[in-house]
């Protein structure tokens, strides 16, 4: 019997289980709904930190295991603009928008591609299609409201 309080013991102080702590397995989609070339830049201070190409009616997707603690998120890099103050979307390299944070004058057809929630309601335009999968279309409605490049 004591063998066992102990093998319980070890076991419980090896989990590193914390009150409120847990993991989420995320998974982040971005879908081009358009038949255009989409070309995704991830800036920081000017500088482009990534880039994600998605060609017509394709996807481009990420996951990983984020842990979260009383209610919040505390280690989850799902979101390539994670450390990035800007994502830059080009359509077919004449057409683009800019995404300027998780402010909501960078709301670009009611939508922030830098703004995924996985703890709460996504007003930013991500949609929860089954559990812990996000999805982020590009419409052609998004097309038609891009600046364009030379004009």
């Amino acid at each position: 019997m004591r063998t066992l309080a102990i093998i319980s013991l070890i076991t419980l102080s090896l989990c590193g289980c914390k009150e409120g702590h847990y993991t989420i397995d995320v998974t982040r989609v971005i879908k081009n709904e358009t038949s255009h070339n989409i070309v995704i830049g991830v800036f920081y201070r000017g500088e482009v930190r990534e880039e994600i190409t998605i060609g017509p009616f394709g996807i481009d997707s990420d996951q990983q295991i984020c842990s979260g603690e009383r209610g919040r998120l505390v280690n989850c890099d799902i979101t390539l603009w994670r450390v990035s103050d800007s994502v830059r979307v080009t359509f077919d390299g004449n057409r683009f928008f800019t995404y300027c944070g998780t402010q909501e004058t960078c709301l670009i057809n009611s939508k922030n591609i830098m703004d995924l929630n996985v703890e709460g309601e996504n007003a930013s335009g991500y949609v929860e299609t089954s559990r812990g999968i996000y999805e982020f279309p590009l419409t052609e409605t998004d097309y038609e409201s891009a600046d364009p490049i030379d004009g």
